[in-house]
């Protein structure tokens, strides 16, 4: 136990795969006669303790074969502990990216921060002003908690310092999909499609099926008159957002706002060129949306 709370508290090695890989690899926890003691020690930790990268639960999964042993589990462990702790670690990206914490050294101040972030995302967004000073007393930084920083000074007046925030942040992080896709939205609202669009085709280039760029690259289209692309592009997401019903109403509105347009096209085309079968069908499947 005492060796997991060493690895666990700090924080560079608590994200390192390889600390724990050779903590696993030790004798107590491949030792026949050590491993089952070796095992109920660490999940007793991880009870409480259970921030961990996706990298290091398959690693604690391949040392203890979680993922193959579930139901054994349930048997003595909290059902949700299992599910919401072990398996989502097995399944699940964090939301808050544990390798962006700088200096990244602290796994107490990692951790407070972490649940200061998540309580601001439950607060309306005026309001969480106290919550962001008491994550600036902490001596760990994390970008998206700076984002949330420069939501708060838009939603509080403050809208040219949140602005430039997010440039900032797009700079300094420009693979982030997370930050710099804030970023394109702001840039589409101050009438600048061209950056918008860039940004958001980077993104798709590391993530091609990424739903916040694809939602931005549509507004894109949108904005040069490309209707139909732009709700060809949507179509292509709107599925992924089941889970999502603010997100899917949101999606749907601009496919009919795109549709209605489309639709002022394809009829000024009729009336110019009435024999143009293929405008007609197009037409009338706007018509049918």
């Amino acid at each position: 136990m005492e060796a997991i709370k060493k690895l666990y508290d700090d924080y560079a090695s608590r994200i390192d795969p390889a600390c724990w890989k050779e903590l696993m690899d030790s004798d107590v926890c491949i030792g026949l006669d050590t491993r089952p003691a070796a095992e109920e020690a660490l999940m007793q930790f991880l009870m409480e303790n259970y921030h961990l990268p996706k990298a290091v639960w398959h690693v604690l999964d391949e040392a203890f074969q979680f993922s193959q042993r579930v139901e054994e589990l349930y048997e003595t462990w909290s059902r949700e502990f299992i599910d919401h702790a072990v398996m989502a670690g097995l399944r699940l990206e964090p939301a808050l990216d544990y390798e962006l914490f700088t200096p990244g050294i602290s796994g107490k101040d990692c951790d407070t921060y972490r649940r200061l972030y998540f309580q601001a995302n439950q607060t309306p967004l005026n309001e969480i002003g106290s919550i962001l000073e008491q994550m600036d007393a902490l001596s760990e930084y994390h970008p998206y908690g700076e984002a949330l920083r420069y939501r708060f000074y838009m939603e509080t007046g403050r809208e040219q310092e949140g602005k430039n925030g997010f440039c900032q942040l797009a700079a300094a992080y420009p693979d982030n999909a997370s930050l710099v896709i804030a970023w394109a939205d702001l840039c589409l609202e101050d009438g600048n499609p061209e950056e918008a669009e860039r940004i958001a085709s980077h993104i798709l280039d590391l993530v091609p099926k990424h739903i916040g760029a694809k939602t931005v690259y549509a507004k894109c289209l949108a904005e040069r008159k490309q209707y139909h692309e732009a709700k060809e592009c949507v179509y292509e997401i709107i599925h992924s957002c089941a889970e999502n019903p603010m997100l899917m109403e949101q999606l749907t509105q601009l496919m009919t706002s795109w549709n209605e347009q489309l639709i002022c096209q394809r009829e000024a085309t009729y009336a110019e060129t009435p024999e143009d079968t293929n405008n007609v069908i197009e037409l009338a499947w706007c018509y049918a949306q």
